[in-house]
């Protein structure tokens, strides 16, 4: 078996790199329709150029997420973690095939939407997973890889349209070709998540003790099931879960305490604070600003590859720095270079407004690329990638699903409602529309800096302790007293057998192997 032949750090990024697949389903979608908007062919099919109605066909692949996220939080508990990730992936399939077939616009509307389905239970489910087979130490590495498998297919994506425009300008082929591509990943998907053990967490949530420690074994020891931090993780979650049981149910345990409340507003706050800094408008209006400083259709494609290998680049730093800098660290640096990137782009439009180009371009327009695509690598380095990890780490495992389903239901809602006004809102206000964003990009900061509690380098199963402390009940978290730990710190405790020897001992379990508690 693979996981008896590579280490397990190994095995354990490449399960996560397979189920990060899904990030590229959700991102080549957005790149790919707002790319198909612009084609003649796709216009003359859908009926209409109205600038409205284009957006919507966009955008209701984010109704149809939103709308998927709940009814996948419910079959994660009840099926597992798997099974809602191999039916977002065929949904998803599904719609695609629709959108293909499509020769009316409500058709292509129905499609997305059912696509759109597919991805709510890919985004929440597959994040989920990661989180839950991950380690301490690796959790925000891990759970960032869905982030850049996103970013990584909108660098492909933007090469296949371009492709297909070269060769297929004004056909059928050159929207079909790039919206029957995204097949592909899903399909993998579809299939390799069985090939997968399933959450342990979940395992132990459900009561099948030995199954959930076989599946510790295959992502930590090799398949050795009497590895100490094997046992001490297992005895852990174990506590974990008949101590979050008392609670009651999951909203209960997320909308009755104080402690559940915060965590759910502060991570819905993160999740739409993504959103609202304008990245709806910087990645899904790309192309059309492209055309509005008058590039042709290929330069903007051009275009477009180099603004993905910008986010692609900021991605692999979050990756690389989200486990040893934190999640608060990065979001609030994030922000700030987001706010930054805003303030050129707005100052650029109001000194070169795009209304008034004619003849070359000028170098402003350049600068004013430049400085959307500073925000697109900010964006990408931290408030992206920390939106998913946070969302599903801050939780106990019987509410986790739940509760992160809530704070990506936010997300949605808030890209939505974005999208749906950007066009609109650019075309009135210019460069004043950016104004507004970097308002809310600054105010998020700033919330970032003074109320998101550190979770870096703690484990999943010590959270509702973590946020039920004295100092996590205020409305300003930082400075103090409840300090960071170590990235290795909680790891290396339980890789030494030492684990919540209080909470394990009064509910009289036991820890195996060679445990030193």
């Amino acid at each position: 078996m693979l996981y008896q032949r590579l280490p397990p750090a190994l095995y354990s990024l490449l399960v996560a790199y397979t189920v990060a697949i899904s990030g590229m389903c959700i991102a080549y979608d957005v790149v790919v329709m707002n790319a198909v908007l612009l084609m003649p062919d796709f216009l003359l099919m859908a009926n209409t150029t109205k600038q409205e109605t284009l957006a919507f066909l966009s955008s209701v692949l984010l109704i149809g997420a939103a709308i998927g996220t709940l009814p996948s939080a419910w079959l994660a508990d009840k099926l597992g973690r798997r099974a809602p990730i191999s039916i977002g992936a065929l949904l998803y399939v599904v719609g695609t095939g629709v959108q293909l077939g499509a020769d009316k616009r409500a058709i292509t509307l129905a499609g997305r939407a059912i696509s759109g389905v597919g991805v709510g239970f890919m985004a929440l489910c597959c994040s989920l997973y990661t989180a839950e087979m991950s380690t301490s130490s690796n959790r925000g590495m891990l759970t960032s890889l869905q982030q850049f498998f996103q970013v990584k297919e909108v660098l492909i994506a933007a090469f296949v349209v371009y492709t297909s425009t070269k060769d297929n300008f004004g056909e059928e082929k050159q929207w079909k070709m790039p919206v029957g591509v995204s097949m592909g990943p899903a399909v993998i998907l579809m299939v390799m998540i069985w090939l997968m053990p399933e959450s342990p967490r979940w395992l132990m949530m459900r009561g099948r003790e030995a199954e959930a420690i076989h599946a510790l074994a295959k992502f930590h020891s090799r398949g050795d099931v009497k590895d100490t931090y094997v046992c001490a993780q297992a005895a852990d979650i174990k506590a974990a879960c008949l101590s979050s049981r008392a609670q009651g149910d999951a909203l209960r345990s997320i909308f009755r305490s104080k402690a559940g409340r915060k965590r759910f507003a502060i991570g819905s706050l993160i999740a739409a604070s993504g959103q609202v800094t304008g990245q709806s408008l910087v990645q899904y209006y790309q192309p059309a600003i492209y055309r509005a400083l008058n590039f042709s259709l290929k330069r903007t494609l051009l275009f477009q590859c180099a603004h993905a290998g910008v986010g692609l680049v900021g991605t692999c730093f979050a990756i690389a720095l989200m486990d040893r800098l934190g999640r608060r660290f990065l979001a609030v640096i994030s922000m700030g270079l987001c706010a930054i990137g805003l303030a050129g782009a707005m100052v650029t439009i109001e000194r070169w407004p795009i209304e008034s180009l004619k003849g070359d371009r000028d170098t402003g327009h350049y600068a004013h690329l430049g400085f959307t695509w500073l925000f697109y690598f900010a964006f990408n380095a931290g408030i992206g990638p920390v939106t998913y990890t946070y969302a599903t780490e801050i939780f106990n495992t019987p509410a986790r699903s739940l509760g992160s389903g809530f704070i990506l239901l936010t997300s949605w809602f808030a890209n939505f409602m974005i999208t749906q006004g950007a066009s609109k809102g650019f075309e009135k206000l210019s460069w004043k529309y950016f104004l507004i964003f970097l308002v809310l990009a600054a105010l998020n900061g700033l919330f970032l800096l003074l109320g998101m509690p550190e979770t870096r380098g703690r484990t999943l199963e010590e959270m509702d302790e973590y946020w039920g402390e004295e100092d996590m009940q205020r409305m300003i978290v930082l400075g103090r007293r409840t300090g960071r730990v170590g990235r290795m710190e909680r790891e290396m405790e339980l890789r030494s057998g030492l684990v919540r020897r209080l909470q394990v001992e009064s509910l009289g379990l036991e820890l195996k192997g060679n445990s030193q508690a």
